[in-house]
């Protein structure tokens, strides 16, 4: 698998990772609409994180984290979003890859208080636990990482 950043061009390709991912996850009705626009804004903003993993140049992954302000504090909170990869190519090699590209962009941003990872991790535990303990995340419902 190949990492590249989302470009526009790819929306259409990312929309349907996540449309997939959603309804892995649940069986409520889910608005096309909202995801649509939710992955058009986090495509757009580079403030944010959006990678495609591709095979053969098609999206067969996709990793989005987002980052604001804190609530409680002067600083950032990074949180992934989705790292999802279809089930043909779910290999703990691309789950790492995608979990790995997520703990760089946290790394790069500046005043970041706290990061979590896995809150987009379902059924992939086994695949992020490695690299989230590795990265100094800590175990818990999701990982958590304090940064200082």
């Amino acid at each position: 698998m190949q990492l590249v950043a989302a470009l526009p061009s790819r929306i259409p390709e990312i929309q349907k990772l996540i449309m997939a991912s959603l309804r892995e996850q649940t069986s409520a009705t889910i608005d096309e609409d909202a995801v649509n626009q939710y992955v058009s804004r986090m495509v757009r903003d580079d403030h944010q994180l959006c990678v495609v993993a591709c095979v053969n140049g098609k999206s067969k992954g996709v990793v989005i984290g987002e980052v604001g302000g804190h609530p409680f504090a002067k600083g950032l909170i990074a949180e992934d979003s989705f790292i999802y990869v279809k089930p043909a190519f779910r290999t703990p090699e691309a789950m790492q890859d995608l979990t790995e590209c997520y703990a760089f962009w946290c790394m790069r941003i500046p005043n970041l208080i706290v990061s979590t990872l896995g809150s987009s991790q379902f059924g992939t535990a086994q695949s992020v636990a490695p690299v989230a303990e590795r990265e100094g995340y800590t175990a818990c419902t999701t990982y958590i990482k304090e940064h200082s």
